[in-house]
Parts: C-alpha cells; sequence; structure tokens
C-alpha cells in the first residue's frame, strides 16, 4: 500500500521545494503503519558540481529508496544518477571521460592510421611474411629490418614524416632497412640505409639499373644526363657506340645544331682556301717548267 502511494505521489511534476516536504509525509505514513517514528530529509542537490556533471532537477525516487537526480554532463549529454554515487564520487561524467582515459592508457602513438604507419607496416610485412606479395624480392634476398625499427616510435623518430608524393627508399638496394645505432646495427656494421624518394629517384635506384662512377659520384646514365646537360642518348653513343672514355664522354659538352652547323661552314671555308693555295702553287710551278 505504502509503495502505491510513493508511485502516485512521485509521478506527478513536483516543484523544486515540495521535495523534502512529501518524503517527509510519505515517512509519517510509514511511521503510522509500522509504528515506528523517524523522519528524513534529502538535501537539494539542484546547481550543485560533481566532475563533469551539473545536477539540473529532482526526477523521483526509486523502488529501492534512492533518490534520482538528472544532470547535464560537460559533453552535452543529459543522464539520470542516483544521490549516492553522486556524493560519493562514483559518477562523474555521463561515461566520456572513462572512454577517454580509457583511450589515453591503450593508445601507444595515435597514428596507426598514418601514412607512415602504413609504409612502416609494408616494410615489416615484405621482409618478414612470407605470405606477402613482396616477400620473394626483400625477405627471400635475405633483406632485414633492423632491432630498433621493428617498433614503429622508433622507425618514425628516425624517418620523420613523410613528404607528399614521396615513399621509402633503400639507398643501397643490396642492404637492409637499417638505422644505424642500435646494438645489431654497430654489430653488422649496417648503417643508415635509408630516406624518403619521388618515383623518378627510386626509378633511378633499382637493381638493374646501371651506375657510373665519375669523379667520385656514383649514379645513374640518367642522373649524369640530367646533371651535365648532355642529352642521354649522346652519352649513350660515346660510351658504347664510340667507345669513348668516361672522362671524356662526360667532359666533352655537346653541341647545338646551330653550332656544329656553323662549325661545319668554317671548316668547308678553310678547305676551300687550302685547295686556292694549292692550285695557285702548282701553277706557279707549272709556270716554272715551261720557262
Amino acid at each position: 500500500m505504502l509503495q502505491k502511494i510513493k508511485n502516485e505521489r512521485l509521478t506527478e511534476e513536483m516543484p523544486e521545494t515540495s521535495i523534502v516536504n512529501i518524503y517527509s509525509d510519505l515517512e509519517k505514513k510509514e511511521c503510522r503503519d509500522t509504528g515506528k517514528r523517524r523522519e528524513r530529509k534529502i538535501k537539494d542537490l539542484i546547481g550543485r558540481i560533481f566532475g563533469r556533471l551539473k545536477v539540473i532537477r529532482f526526477i523521483c525516487i526509486d523502488n529501492s529508496h534512492r533518490s534520482i537526480w538528472e544532470c547535464l554532463c560537460e559533453c552535452g549529454i543529459i543522464k539520470n544518477f542516483c544521490r549516492s554515487t553522486l556524493i560519493a564520487g562514483h559518477s562523474k561524467s555521463c561515461g566520456c571521460l572513462r572512454k577517454e582515459n580509457a583511450r589515453i592508457k591503450f593508445t601507444t602513438h595515435n597514428k596507426s592510421q598514418s601514412k607512415e604507419y602504413r609504409t612502416w607496416n609494408s616494410m615489416i610485412q615484405r621482409c618478414e611474411n612470407q605470405n606477402s606479395v613482396g616477400f620473394r624480392y626483400y625477405g627471400e634476398r635475405g633483406i632485414k629490418v633492423c632491432q630498433k625499427w621493428h617498433k614503429f616510435e622508433n622507425f618514425y623518430e628516425d624517418m620523420g614524416e613523410r613528404p607528399k608524393g614521396n615513399t621509402l627508399d633503400r639507398i643501397d638496394n643490396n642492404l637492409h632497412y637499417s638505422c644505424g645505432k642500435c646494438e645489431e646495427c654497430i654489430q653488422n656494421g649496417w648503417k643508415f640505409n635509408n630516406r624518403w624518394a619521388t618515383p623518378q629517384k627510386q626509378n633511378f635506384n633499382k637493381r638493374n639499373t646501371l651506375k657510373i662512377t665519375y669523379n667520385g659520384k656514383t649514379q645513374s646514365l640518367v642522373e649524369w644526363s640530367i646533371e651535365l646537360g648532355i642529352n642521354k642518348k649522346a652519352l649513350e653513343s660515346r660510351i658504347y657506340r664510340y667507345n669513348w672514355s668516361i672522362e671524356k664522354a662526360f667532359s666533352i659538352p655537346i653541341m647545338s645544331q646551330y653550332q656544329q652547323n656553323n662549325n661545319n661552314k668554317i671548316k668547308i671555308i678553310e678547305l676551300k682556301k687550302r685547295i686556292k693555295a694549292l692550285e695557285t702553287e702548282l701553277q706557279e710551278i707549272k709556270n716554272k717548267t715551261i720557262r
């Protein structure tokens, strides 16, 4: 009977000032039924802040005689809480604080969706996963990832952010992915062998690309062509067709068509002068013989 009266009385909209009076009436009714005399008051929590929660209004008293309060969280979510959990400090947010703490606890580097992480993961897979498509070009050839770079944070610290349009490249294709600092690198004498490179630069650095050393510098014929300003086909002709030495092929600049035409004209003029001089000499010789 007492529970029925509570449900009927507390389902109605109650002003803030009536909370204590209603609860007191219910206590008095309960005391009359049980023969006991005791009264209990509810403290008004409206406006109080518990962690991220601000109490907005009183809702009801549930079946366990607990007062339920409506609270607004800092994140904007409105949720109901029991008074005892608010006072004891067990409820500090709508659940957003717990999620944030869990995210901080279980987050290692927060870069699992980044292009650097994808590059690092691809490097590990092609060197160590036999089911990877690229394993036969890397792992089977004995290409390894050094001990330090098995952890992404160390790889990111050494390599930094990947520039736009660049990918990971080994400076020497026959050596490993090495940082040059860890124990494994020092023991085996592995130097730092990596860089971010454009696709064009990586094409120059393939295993089947012919490298030429000139003045202590080694690079592909295409790179030498760009650096020297000499056409690649001209360099190929000089080296492979005319068997020029590297020093001669790289040191003599190529002439433009205009320069070549001018040189040819000069040569023709010089030849004509020589022919004319020879003709005059022959004529003089003939005249002497006739006399």
